[in-house]
């Protein structure tokens, strides 16, 4: 029987697989004002050795769409202040707002999910 000879092994690199997306925080609006509200999320299960940063985004349409007029910021914080003296513009009064957070490292991003 004939055996294989170990040969010498190329190094192909190393990356870092994707981080898990976030959740919605407990509670997952706070400090709800008219012009001003902040967004809460809790981030997924990933790993210690990896910086993440966190994208939320902000539209008066469901998700997913193209509205020129969402409002992005991307920040390493685990809740974002969107409207007066935060991301954006002022929010207007009496409108429905929709939310969506994804995670990101070096190897790319999550998944877009709801808050």
């Amino acid at each position: 029987m004939a055996t294989a000879a170990a040969g010498p092994f190329t190094s192909l690199g190393s990356t870092l697989t994707l981080p898990t997306a976030p959740s919605p925080g407990s509670p997952a609006f706070s400090a709800v004002q008219s012009a001003s509200m902040t967004v809460n999320w809790t981030a997924g299960a990933n790993g210690t050795g990896e910086a993440l940063s966190y994208t939320a985004e902000l539209s008066t349409g469901a998700f997913p769409n193209s509205f020129s007029g969402n409002v992005s910021s991307a920040n390493s914080a685990l809740s974002l202040l969107f409207g007066t003296g935060g991301a954006g513009s002022a929010l207007s009064p009496n409108t429905t707002y929709y939310f969506q957070v994804r995670a990101a490292n070096s190897g790319g991003a999550s998944a877009f999910v709801g808050v």
